[in-house]
């Protein structure tokens, strides 16, 4: 595993896990906690989903620690992003610009969110996933 790809998994499964402190001090509520997660791996993006189906483990692992915390796993389909502008693989980009002609913007991911943030405290939507409406994925 190469340095990017160690920030990368760094970034994405551990700074979740650090995130996930129990008294809120990292800014979320203590009763509630919601990552975002990917469904599929794809080529040339391997460490990127491993990252993300680390956070489903955490987050199924955090959920059955506590009867009071809620967790749900936000797996969005493509939504506008940097991420992109960060790939170097000339044919990876390419197809990204394709996969992202249809993308969600952050504000639709936001909405859905808060949709599930303000379920009564007995639901705990324990997953979720979005996609824009003319995606194929």
């Amino acid at each position: 595993m190469g340095a990017h790809d160690r920030r990368q998994y760094q970034g994405c499964a551990l700074g979740h896990w650090r995130c996930a402190s129990r008294d809120g001090s990292a800014g979320f509520r203590p009763d509630y906690q919601y990552w975002i997660g990917a469904l599929a791996v794809v080529p040339t993006a391997a460490v990127y989903c491993a990252s993300k189906f680390a956070v489903r483990a955490i987050s199924d692992g955090l959920r059955q620690e506590s009867p009071t915390i809620r967790v749900t796993c936000v797996n969005p389909g493509v939504v506008e992003s940097d991420l992109a502008s960060t790939i170097t693989h000339p044919q990876t980009r390419a197809a990204m610009d394709v996969y992202r002609s249809v993308a969600l913007k952050p504000a639709d991911i936001a909405r859905a969110v808060r949709q599930v943030i303000e379920a009564p405290e007995s639901v705990d939507t324990t997953e979720i996933t979005i996609r824009p409406t003319a995606s194929a994925n």
